[in-house]
């Protein structure tokens, strides 16, 4: 943990965005495609995924479900050897899924990208930031 602080200050004290900090997502395969906001909804209404989160220095491992009906978010989460849960609210902005959690300040939304059994989440601005599966 003091690691990543260290990083994160120096990071802070050179003007670095802290994302700058993030680990290396996967490429969005050439073979996927960008779902619309009802796609994402038909796909992953209550299914239980399995996630790998490349938005921090590690990779942060875990599940969750979105249950759009009732506009909520939650799962489990694996990150630098500490566990938990977390809830939040999820819905969709025209063709993007969006979502908080207690875990994480702030709103994230997202375009999301289908290539056979794998969900890429994609910044608006092209990052892969994670990957998700059907269980």
């Amino acid at each position: 943990m003091r690691g990543s602080l260290m990083y994160v200050l120096a990071a802070l004290a050179c003007g670095m965005p802290i994302a700058a900090l993030a680990i290396e997502g996967p490429q969005l395969p050439s073979s996927a495609k960008k779902l619309t906001g009802k796609e994402i909804v038909e796909l992953q209404d209550g299914v239980m995924l399995t996630y790998k989160d490349y938005m921090g220095d590690v990779v942060a491992t875990g599940t969750a479900v979105h249950d759009f009906k009732n506009n909520r978010n939650s799962g489990t989460y694996e990150y630098k050897g500490m566990s938990g849960s977390f809830a939040g609210k999820a819905w969709i902005k025209g063709d993007m899924f969006c979502h908080t959690q207690d875990v994480r300040p702030g709103e994230d939304c997202i375009f999301v990208y289908s290539d056979g059994p794998s969900f890429y989440n994609v910044s608006p601005e092209g990052k892969v930031l994670s990957v998700d599966t059907k269980q």
